[in-house]
């Protein structure tokens, strides 16, 4: 694994990308800040996860989820906050991009303050905030519920015109590269 600048995409898991969306408060009160991640080539949305907390433990959880269930990619691409980087470490290498580079991972990091550097992310991230932020949900779980229907629709309901009319789904095929076994 390495860190490299505007990793390409040219198949599904060429790379994935995660950020977390812009919080956004519950009717009870809490704060809600999903992780998402995505394959840049299909625009597959993996993950709209609310997380109890937006630390290494729940995000390397959620990822270990996600590899068992689609293998690994070939590169994710963040920005540079926490917990996917530190900017106070060698190579701003945080616990949770260690164990991605282990994995056999590579590290496509976009600029400091330059989020047009992951620009598809972005683009997802404001279909979430006008078609979900929107819809506050009663707790934490009921708007989990609402985060997965909407991935789902997605997926597998939304043709984009960049996919020549079809859906996320049709393109995405899971990684050949699996999670070792632990």
């Amino acid at each position: 694994g390495q860190v490299s600048l505007g990793a390409v995409a040219r198949a599904p898991n060429d790379v994935w990308t995660v950020d977390f969306k812009g919080w956004w408060r519950l009717a009870d009160g809490r704060r809600c800040e999903p992780l998402t991640v995505r394959d840049a080539y299909s625009r597959f949305v993996f993950t709209v996860r609310v997380l109890p907390k937006a630390d290494t433990a729940a995000v390397q959880a959620e990822f270990t989820r996600l590899f068992q269930t689609y293998g690994l990619p070939r590169v994710i691409r963040s920005d540079n906050g926490a917990p996917f980087a530190a900017s106070n470490a060698l190579l701003g290498l945080s616990r949770l991009s260690v164990w991605w580079v282990a994995l056999g991972i590579e590290l496509d990091r976009g600029r400091p303050g330059h989020p047009q550097d992951n620009g598809g992310h972005e683009r997802l991230h404001r279909d979430i905030e006008a078609e979900l932020a929107g819809c506050v949900e009663a707790d934490a779980a009921r708007q989990q519920a609402a985060c997965d229907l909407w991935r789902e629709e997605f997926n597998w309901e939304r043709p984009h015109e960049a996919l020549e009319g079809r859906c996320p789904g049709q393109l995405y095929r899971k990684s050949a590269r699996l999670f070792p076994a632990e």
